[in-house]
């Protein structure tokens, strides 16, 4: 009967070294988490360069998401991602399943939590996702052993721009 989010802290999150990061968003971890930020009107088009205004604070605690990582524990995790789990908390055929290509999505294939694309002959594998007026974004080449990490609390494409970096 364990919540979900302890068992994600637990059995995921610190096994790999995010200590900082939690798997829920709360009203308790508010005041250590940055500000998002919207486009003032729902309907508005951003344009980078319009303005933006604080978004709500949206609590929230799902099983596709609600993970707030510092910057060491992003790092952390591209790690993670550069060694294939080889930390003792996957096993190859797991991490395999991972970032396996199960599902084709049009620009690459999702597997059992990350997307792989091949681009330029470079197959990047990564992941990305967002709360209100947040969102973030890792993207590892496995060749080349580099990675990207992403975080901004506003409006834009995170996804391009660590590609474009990486």
């Amino acid at each position: 009967d364990e919540p979900l989010e302890r068992r994600l802290e637990q059995h995921v999150l610190r096994p790999i070294g995010m200590a900082g990061a939690v798997a829920a968003v709360t009203a308790d971890d508010r005041d250590r988490d940055v500000r998002g930020h919207r486009p003032p009107r729902d309907a508005a088009v951003w344009d980078g360069q319009s303005e933006q205004v604080p978004a709500a604070f949206f609590p929230t605690c799902t099983a596709d998401g609600a993970i707030a990582a510092t910057p060491d524990d992003v790092a952390t995790y591209l790690r993670f991602l550069l060694s294939h789990g080889a930390d003792g908390v996957l096993g190859a055929d797991d991490f395999t399943r991972l970032a396996g290509r199960h599902v084709d999505t049009g620009d690459g294939w999702y597997g059992y939590g990350l997307h792989t694309r091949v681009s330029a002959g470079r197959t990047t594998v990564g992941h990305s996702g967002g709360m209100v007026g947040m969102f973030a974004d890792v993207c590892v080449d496995p060749a080349a052993g580099l990675g990207v990490g992403m975080m901004i609390n506003g409006v834009g494409d995170v996804s391009a721009a660590s590609s474009y970096l990486l």
